[in-house]
């Protein structure tokens, strides 16, 4: 799928974070592997520099990758397993289907290509400032357990 994004000579740069086997790595200049990162700061500053974040899992629960980017500014796209369409829509990025390799190409071209990226991203901070603030869910939780 990223061979078919490099041949339409795309303007993009992936950076994968996570251990990659070799034999599974695309070799081009746009495309950086960083390999397992455990800290936070070196994760928050790769975070930063970058305008979406890609998690196309099979399964999931709340995954906090998403909630780290969303805190980052960055829009997303991510499959539409578990509880992550309480995180995304169309507002702050594109929910997928589990294993669609063709809807997901088609996602990173219009993200590459998204007039509404900006947007995006400013939804998802807003977003997550809004509703996934620890402070919010704590109210939330003591009003749970009140009623």
């Amino acid at each position: 799928m990223l061979q078919k994004l490099i041949a339409q000579k795309q303007n993009f740069k992936f950076e994968f974070i996570g251990p990659i086997p070799d034999s599974m790595k695309i070799h081009h200049d746009s495309i950086i592997y960083h390999g397992e990162i455990r800290d936070p700061q070196k994760i928050k500053s790769l975070l930063s520099q970058n305008d979406v974040l890609v998690c196309p899992s099979w399964s999931e629960g709340f995954p906090n990758v998403i909630l780290e980017a969303m805190a980052s500014g960055l829009a997303i796209i991510a499959t539409n397993v578990g509880a992550i369409a309480a995180m995304v829509s169309y507002k702050n990025g594109w929910l997928i289907e589990p294993a669609n390799k063709e809807q997901l190409q088609t996602v990173l071209l219009e993200a590459i290509n998204s007039k509404d990226l900006i947007s995006k991203k400013e939804q998802s901070l807003k977003l997550v400032q809004t509703t996934f603030n620890w402070d919010i869910i704590a109210q939330k939780t003591i009003e749970a357990i009140k009623s």
